[in-house]
């Protein structure tokens, strides 16, 4: 564990993050860091553009995201797409489960999710 927290909206406070939340954090970091946003580095990052274009093909969006979590994690085993909502031809909201060698799947929130309190 890296000691990395989060902050708690409901009652102000930072806590720090247990195993599974801490690799939450980091998946959600690795698929909301855009390519090229970097900017010390414009090769780093993933190509959200594969979302927003295939936003309702979602057999793309796993391809996608299986082929970039390999090459960051070397653990990574699959991605499943749970749930996804479309707001004017936009993807608002998306749950994926990852599945790793050697531990539990992990939901993971990975785009919107902020108005339940869900700060994962």
């Amino acid at each position: 564990m890296t000691n990395d927290v989060a902050f708690n909206r409901s009652n102000g406070v930072f806590n720090f993050v247990n195993d599974n939340d801490e690799l939450a954090q980091r998946i959600k970091i690795l698929l909301g860091t855009n390519l090229g946003e970097i900017p010390w580095d414009r090769t780093k990052g993933f190509d959200q553009n594969n979302i927003i274009r295939n936003g309702k093909q979602i057999h793309v969006i796993e391809t996608a995201i299986t082929e970039y979590l390999k090459k960051q994690l070397n653990t990574f085993v699959e991605v499943k797409v749970t749930s996804i909502t479309h707001h004017d031809n936009r993807v608002t909201d998306m749950a994926i489960d990852i599945n790793l060698k050697h531990q539990q799947v992990q939901k993971i929130q990975v785009i919107g999710g902020e108005a339940n309190g869900n700060d994962q």
